[in-house]
Order: structure tokens, then C-alpha cells, then sequence
């Protein structure tokens, strides 16, 4: 084996590794509900003052915002017609396993924006119903949280007046 044949093996490991690790994150990821495991208790902090934030705990970022139900729907119908559009032009045989994973994701897409609806429009029916203090509907923010309970504004040593 040359010389230039070694490090081509040692590079390619290193990037089937770093492919791997990807994979793990992304695995990990989608595990994360951006709770706290011992508290319950969301696990994310601003990282500006439009609504983003980033999960302590996977990395994550997202916007907070609520979304508004047109764009939620054009948003689930643009995924749809492109999950149909990779299914009916893939190769029938070759990529027999790739149709039937996307045929389950749309079947799971078309059900977030009556997902969204339960969490996040209509947050009172997850709360104890044993709870003292009622809120208005709406004093919640978008996570359904009076005030800015939801958000963490600390720099992550303790808790922070912002922090439930």
C-alpha cells in the first residue's frame, strides 16, 4: 500500500465517523423534547429578541412564535407535493425503501396542524386542572406558559428570573 493509499484510508474512516456522529446528533435530536428530564420544565433560552430560541439540552434552534394557520397549512401542503414528487420519481425497485419512509412521513405531516392546534393553540387543556391561579387565555405566550416562564434568559449558571 502506498503512501497516498494510507492516508486516503485514514481520511475516509475519519469521514464515515464524522458521518456516523451526524447521524447519532440527528438521532438525538429528534429524541429532545426541550424538557428538562428531572423538572419538566422547558429547557430552552433566547438567543435573540425575534422569538428564537435553542434547547439547552439537544442544541436545537427554532423560532417561538406561533405560526399562523394559512402559512402552517401552505407549509404542509409544499412538503406534501414534494414528498409525492421524490416518490413518483424514484426508481420503483432501487428505491423501494425510500418511497415507503416518505409515504409514512406525509401520512405523519398531514396530522401537525391538528398536532399544533392541541399543543399550542389551545394550551389551557394541558394544564393541571388542580392548579390555584388561572390566567386569562391570553396572558399565555406561544408555549402556553403565563408570561416569559418558557424562556430561560440566564446565562445557564443557575436559575434565572425567567426560568419556571
Amino acid at each position: 500500500m502506498g503512501k497516498n493509499d494510507y492516508g486516503r484510508t485514514k481520511w475516509t474512516t475519519i469521514q464515515e465517523e464524522e458521518r456516523k456522529l451526524k447521524q447519532r446528533r440527528r438521532q438525538l435530536m429528534a429524541e429532545c423534547d426541550h424538557r428538562d428530564p428531572e423538572t419538566g420544565k422547558l429547557a430552552i433560552k433566547a438567543i435573540d429578541d425575534r422569538g428564537n430560541v435553542r434547547c439547552k439540552l439537544c442544541g436545537m434552534e427554532f423560532n417561538s412564535v406561533m405560526v399562523p394557520e394559512s402559512e402552517l397549512n401552505e407549509s404542509i401542503d409544499t412538503l406534501h407535493n414534494a414528498i409525492q414528487q421524490i416518490r413518483s420519481y424514484s426508481g420503483r425497485k432501487e428505491d423501494r425503501n425510500l418511497i415507503v419512509a416518505f409515504g409514512k412521513l406525509d401520512a405523519d405531516i398531514e396530522t401537525i396542524a391538528e398536532q399544533y392546534g392541541r399543543v399550542i393553540r389551545d394550551p389551557e387543556s394541558r394544564f393541571n386542572k388542580k392548579k390555584k391561579k388561572k390566567h386569562k387565555h391570553n396572558d399565555y405566550d406561544s408555549f402556553g406558559f403565563y408570561g416569559a416562564d418558557s424562556v430561560s434568559y440566564g446565562s445557564g449558571g443557575g436559575r434565572s428570573k425567567g426560568w419556571r
